[in-house]
């Protein structure tokens, strides 16, 4: 459930509204208008206000960074001191150490599979580095690996999770049809 707060005649939530944000379990949801040729929201003036009065840190993700900040409120994208992008990992030792750190988390499945430098690579190119893929996809080869009464993983079974995940029609091929069996 999210909670709309009306604007005051100002333009800003009341104080009574503020507080009512301020509890962890509130949730806004934007409510647009025009002011000044800038698009600001109710949720926005209430970060600008946060950030200036209150001197408590705010922390904001998004996809695609600052850019729609920028677009919503510029006052407020102004104010973020700090601004780090998070980038897919590259097929380099940072990706293969994501890799192995998987693999010695996991003590019910045997992941020592993915230790190796080439299916690090096969996974790097059916995810793109993307991390969120990757889980995706060791989860899915995980739960048909143990549908298949197996409790290790190969390339036949990355290939089958490759394409559960992506769906046959997918653009990119599957790198695990042509790796060979390990």
């Amino acid at each position: 459930a999210a909670l709309v707060f009306p604007p005051a005649s100002n333009g800003r939530p009341s104080a009574k509204h503020r507080r009512i944000a301020s509890s962890s379990s509130a949730m806004l949801t934007k409510s647009t208008h025009q002011s000044s040729n800038q698009h600001e929201t109710d949720v926005t003036d209430l970060l600008r206000e946060i950030l200036d009065e209150c001197g408590v840190g705010v922390v904001l993700a998004s996809y695609g960074g600052n850019a729609s900040l920028k677009l919503t409120d510029h006052a407020l994208a102004s104010r973020m001191s700090v601004r780090c992008a998070l980038e897919e990992f590259g097929c380099d030792a940072q990706w293969q150490g994501l890799l192995n750190a998987f693999e010695a988390q996991c003590s019910e499945f045997d992941l020592g599979f993915i230790k190796d430098r080439g299916i690090g690579k096969l996974l790097h190119a059916s995810s793109l580095g993307n991390i969120r893929d990757l889980k995706r996809l060791l989860t899915e080869a995980v739960l048909i690996a143990i549908d298949e009464k197996q409790l290790t993983l190969n390339s036949k079974i990355l290939g089958k999770a490759f394409n559960e995940v992506k769906g046959r029609g997918h653009d990119s091929p599957n790198p695990f049809d042509r790796s060979e069996e390990r």
